[in-house]
This record gives structure tokens, C-alpha cells and sequence, in this order.
């Protein structure tokens, strides 16, 4: 089972969109599987007790694009795309430790790179149903 991209990873990035400040990323147009962590782990449950299990599954959610998860966020805010270097001196005036604004940086640039670009069905095959549509999903996390 290789798992995409848990949505819960881009929480303080959502959460920053629902308090009306500024969404920056310097992922552009690239696109991850995102998809709840909950739905993740239940896909794990029904492949442990699947009958005939596949070899290999992808999970991932429909690729999307940071800009796709920011206009999923209920209210206006700005939404800006920049470069790495803007990006990590972003968070660092934001308070992040420079490392954890390096590794921010390199998860963003993987995901414009296509990294994480999956187009796969095998999660809601697997759950049976379809993945939490985007804005509920979004919702779920910001409750967190």
C-alpha cells in the first residue's frame, strides 16, 4: 500500500485560509493525492482482510492543486503562488523553525515537480464509496 498525501499535512496552510490571512504556496500548478488520513487507514483495514488482495495499491485522492484546497476554504483571503525562496523566508516570518521551512519547501517543490501526481482509483475502489468530496473534507481537517 503506498499512500499519496494526507490532507492533514497541509492543516496549518488551510487553516491560515480560514482565518482570512494570506495562502502562499510555491507548489503552482503541481498536484498531490490528497485525501483524509482516516480514509487512508480504513483502505489499509479492508486490504488486511481481503480474500485476494492486489500485489501493489496506490492511494491517493483526485490530484489536486493548492489552489484547488484554497478556494475549497469558505471565505476571501488572498491566494498567491511564489518562488521556494519566498515561500521559506514566508514561513520563517511566520514563525517556523528555518528547517521545518526547508522541508515545507521541498514538499511543495516535489508536489510541482508531479511527485505526488497520482491518478489512481484504488482508494475509493477499496473504501467502496467515494472519497470525501474536497470542501467537507476540508472542513473535517480544520476542526482539528
Amino acid at each position: 500500500m503506498r499512500n499519496n498525501w494526507y490532507l492533514e499535512n497541509e492543516l496549518a496552510f488551510l487553516k491560515t485560509g480560514a482565518a482570512g490571512e494570506p495562502f502562499i504556496y510555491s507548489a503552482d500548478a503541481g498536484r498531490a493525492g490528497y485525501a483524509l488520513e482516516r480514509e487512508y487507514a480504513e483502505a489499509a483495514a479492508h486490504v488486511l482482510v481481503a480474500a485476494a488482495p492486489k500485489p501493489v495499491y496506490e492511494f491517493a485522492g483526485p490530484a489536486r492543486t493548492f489552489r484547488d484546497l484554497a478556494e475549497a476554504i469558505p471565505g476571501e483571503f488572498p491566494i498567491e503562488a511564489v518562488s521556494d525562496e519566498a515561500f521559506t523566508q514566508h514561513l520563517i516570518a511566520q514563525g517556523a523553525d528555518p528547517r521545518l521551512a526547508q522541508f515545507q519547501t521541498a514538499a511543495q517543490a516535489m508536489i510541482r515537480q508531479g511527485v505526488l501526481a497520482e491518478d489512481t482509483t484504488d482508494l475509493p475502489d477499496i473504501l467502496g464509496r467515494p472519497l470525501t468530496p474536497l470542501a467537507d473534507a476540508i472542513q473535517e481537517v480544520l476542526q482539528k
